[in-house]
This record gives structure tokens, C-alpha cells and sequence, in this order.
């Protein structure tokens, strides 16, 4: 009977046990992670729930301290789509520090998670006249006021813009280049912060398709600038300096390709891959302290960084490429950069957990919400 009894308790402990861990709800592998950077001097990263539709929130309690997971739900009426990238900025609007995440709902609908500086709560911003949301948002914010800026696809190809001046919300039809692809990867936005000028980039047909605002001008125009062989990715740049812009994206070959323009130059470059790996996948770059780096996943579920540094000397080569141990990463990387010495990159592994790594030092586990 002692004997049964505690062959019994083993089994209810081991039920239990596997009932929590199944509980841990998934985070998506292919929908692309938004971070916030600094917000209160703390970080945040959200995610989409692999089958729940719902968005999760891991951040910093404290700045530099403890980490918890928040639920933050869903849209009463629709999931957010699994698959589609959450775009997240953090601003002062009015006196209040806030916090908004865009994202693409299963309606084909836009919408705004919202910290208001004591709550979260969905708001819902529509589609564009006469079509529907295709890709997931990207979205950027300027100005004192300040100004916000939503760029995403519609079902109709055309580029959109959903703009907040200060006041109200307006939908602006960019409209699409000359040949337009008939597929569109997401589009990712950045801006010079010493002009104002606001490039748009996406992915279509194999090529690399800008549209750029140029401020003293007020015109948006659309340029092919890479044509031919990249995979329908979103591609991720920055602003490195005044008028010096990089583009990355994944080429079909497998190599990471750059594209760079300066003042008095154009560079279109092949950045291969890492040792060891036969393609890599799903960018994203940063940079700060005279560096510009692009995280990358590649095809074996490692985590590579390649780095170009003018810090000590200037060189550029892939110098980081791991994984935690016995855990192959799948999920699109996501960089947050504030210092050379706070630069984190955020992944998702094959069984939805989530891991931090803080510069080339060592990988932290935050698991599941």
C-alpha cells in the first residue's frame, strides 16, 4: 500500500509538473519581435503568442534590474496575426511617457497597443480606403509634438502611411513604383535625424525597393536599387551617420547583401555568411558608438553578428555566431542598441522560449509567459 501510494504521488507530481509546462504558452517563430529601448531607462520586448493571437510583454521592473512577463492580451473582436512583424516606439506625448506597438490583426485590420502612462488598452485604426492591411506595420515617431509615422502594405500593393500629427489620425495612399512587384515583403522604415529624410524599404520580386521622403522637397519617390536575387524578407536599416544609410537583406544565394549611400558614393556589397552556416535569414542592425552591426539567424539555429567598427581600428567581418547550449534558434532576431556595452539581441528558440544576449557575453534565458 506505502508502495502504491507513493507510485501514485510520483505520477501526480509528474502530471502536474507537465500540465504547467504545457500551459507556457509558445512564443511565434516567424512573426518578428518589437523592442523599446530606454523607456523610463528600461527595456522592453513584446512578442505574439505562437497560438493564442495575444501579445506578451518581457521587461525590466526596475532599470538594469529583474525581468517579468505581462500579458497584455488581444483585440476584443480579431488575434494578432502570427507571422506578421509588431513595430514599437516609445514617446512623450502631452507629459506622459508612452509606450505604442503596432501590429497586424487576423481582421487584415491596423492596430495600437497603448501604455498611457497607468494602462494598456487596443486601439483600433481600420484599413485603407478601399483595401486591406497586407503586411505587418513599421512605424517611426519625430517632432516634439511629436509626429507618428505607420508604413505598412495594402492589399492592393500600394504603400501606405497611417499619420498622427498631434491632433488626429490620417491614412495617406503612397502609391507604388513604376512595375511594382506583386508580392511585398514588410516594409521597415528609418529616418535621418539630421535632415528629417524618412526612407522606406521592402522587398519584391527579388529586388530592394526604396521610397524616400526627402524633407526640403516634401516628395516621396520610389527607386529599384538592388534588383534580382534577394528572398522575400524584410530587410532593416540605419542611418550610421548624416546621409549615410545601410540597408541589409537576406539574398537567395543565402548571404547577407548591404547596401549603402552615402554623400558621393553607392556600395552594393556581398557580406557572405558565417563559418560553418549555408545562409542566414531575418536581419535586423543597430548602431552607436561608432559601430554598425546586423544580427542574422542562420540556417544551423545559431545567432551570428556581423560587425562593422571603427572603434580601435576599423574592420568589418562576422565575429559572433552561437547559441545557447542544446537550444537551436528559429525565431527572427530582434536588437535593441543604447551603449556599445548594452547592445542586446532578443531570440526565439524552437520550442518559443526566449533568450536575451547582452553584447558576445552570455546568453540569458527568459523562457516562457
Amino acid at each position: 500500500m506505502i508502495r502504491l501510494t507513493y507510485s501514485l504521488l510520483c505520477t501526480l507530481v509528474l502530471f502536474f509538473a507537465f500540465e504547467k509546462e504545457a500551459a507556457a504558452e509558445w512564443l511565434s517563430q516567424t512573426a518578428p519581435m518589437a523592442t523599446v529601448t530606454n523607456f523610463e531607462s528600461k527595456k522592453y520586448v513584446f512578442a505574439v503568442g505562437e497560438s493564442t493571437g495575444r501579445v506578451y510583454c518581457r521587461y525590466e521592473t526596475t532599470p538594469g534590474g529583474s525581468w517579468a512577463w505581462a500579458d497584455l492580451g488581444k483585440p476584443s473582436s480579431t488575434n494578432i496575426s502570427n507571422g506578421t512583424p509588431l513595430s514599437g516606439i516609445a514617446y512623450t506625448f502631452s507629459g506622459t511617457n508612452m509606450i505604442s506597438v503596432f501590429a497586424r490583426g487576423d481582421d487584415l485590420n491596423l492596430w495600437e497597443l497603448v501604455w498611457n502612462g497607468s494602462s494598456w488598452s487596443w486601439m483600433p485604426h481600420g484599413q485603407p480606403q478601399g483595401t486591406s492591411v497586407a503586411t505587418g506595420p513599421s512605424a517611426i515617431f519625430y517632432g516634439s509634438t511629436p509626429t507618428i509615422d505607420v508604413y505598412l502594405f495594402g492589399t492592393n500593393n500600394h504603400l501606405y502611411l497611417k499619420q498622427f500629427g498631434g491632433l488626429l489620425w490620417n491614412w495617406y495612399d503612397l502609391g507604388v513604383p513604376s512595375n511594382p512587384p506583386s508580392l511585398w515583403s514588410d516594409p521597415h522604415v528609418f529616418r535621418d535625424s539630421t535632415n528629417g529624410d524618412i526612407i522606406v524599404v521592402a522587398v519584391g520580386n527579388g529586388s530592394l525597393y526604396v521610397d524616400k521622403y526627402v524633407t526640403t522637397s516634401g516628395v516621396w519617390t520610389w527607386t529599384n536599387e538592388a534588383p534580382g536575387n534577394l528572398r522575400l524578407e524584410r530587410p532593416s536599416g540605419v542611418f550610421s551617420a548624416a546621409q549615410d544609410r545601410r540597408i541589409y537583406a537576406a539574398a537567395q544565394s543565402g548571404d547577407l547583401m548591404l547596401q549603402r549611400v552615402f554623400p558621393g558614393g553607392f556600395v552594393l556589397a556581398q557580406l557572405g555568411h558565417p563559418q560553418g552556416a549555408t545562409a542566414v535569414y531575418f536581419s535586423c542592425a543597430v548602431t552607436g558608438g561608432g559601430s554598425t552591426r546586423a544580427w542574422s539567424r542562420t540556417d544551423d539555429g545559431r545567432l551570428a553578428r556581423y560587425n562593422e567598427d571603427i572603434e580601435g581600428g576599423y574592420f568589418k567581418r562576422w565575429d559572433a555566431t552561437d547559441a545557447p547550449a542544446a537550444v537551436s534558434m528559429t525565431g527572427p532576431p530582434a536588437c535593441q542598441f543604447s551603449t556599445p556595452t548594452q547592445e542586446s539581441t532578443f531570440q526565439v528558440s524552437s520550442t518559443g522560449r526566449l533568450y536575451q544576449r547582452v553584447g558576445l557575453g552570455t546568453w540569458i534565458p527568459h523562457g516562457n509567459p
